[in-house]
């Protein structure tokens, strides 16, 4: 008599069949894919705003130890060295990247050092660019900023805008395309320049 009752009761809790198992277990995998699909899209755009960011704070290092090493800020280097044809913001930027000095000049020769290395420098030294989407020029000028005071900014061109508000927000702490050390055009252009306020000027 007991064990009629004790196989019934295992007839009627035996549990799920094989089919249902599977099917348990590929939603879970699907709800499992989908998580981790979108959790690891954001870091992916994170990462790309923070890897932005890093980009200019190197740049911004590199004119620093530019002008710990010379004395002079690279672009009053490039102005002195007047063979480049007319200075200009690109120029500022490739002097840091330059394997040789600025051509022209000898001042800066003996401790001459390329300070951004890994940049992307054009065949005739006068250009570096960034990998950012589809790539693009870098290059900086002296302006003012929002403190009211000069420094030398840079501008990237054609920079994708999910990067540039992810770096928006890494460096100013707030997306705001008009305000903080980094500035753009709108919030709605998918690629545009940007400029980022780099080192005051003394």
């Amino acid at each position: 008599m007991k064990k009629t009752s004790l196989n019934n009761y295992m007839k009627k809790a035996a549990g799920y069949t094989i089919d249902q198992t599977i099917l348990i277990v590929a939603v879970i995998a699907v709800l499992i894919t989908l998580i981790i699909a979108s959790v690891g899209w954001d870091l992916l755009n994170r990462t790309s705003g923070t890897k932005l960011a890093s980009y200019l704070k190197q740049i911004e290092e590199s004119n620093g130890g530019f002008y710990a090493r010379q004395g002079v800020w690279p672009h009053i280097a490039v102005d002195d060295a007047g063979v480049i044809g007319t200075p200009n913001g690109e120029h500022n930027i490739a002097v840091l990247a330059a394997q040789d000095s600025v051509s022209g000049t000898n001042q800066y020769n003996e401790r001459w050092k390329p300070l951004l290395s890994g940049f992307d420098i054009s065949s005739n030294g006068e250009q570096v660019s960034h990998q950012f989407g589809s790539g693009g020029v870098i290059s900086q000028q002296t302006g003012t900023c929002d403190d009211g005071k000069t420094h030398l900014i840079i501008t990237m061109e054609d920079v994708p805008l999910t990067e540039i508000t992810n770096a928006d927000e890494t460096i100013d702490g707030e997306i705001d395309e008009s305000a903080g050390r980094v500035q753009y055009t709108d919030l709605v252009t998918d690629i545009q320049d940007m400029t980022y306020c780099a080192n005051l000027l003394n």
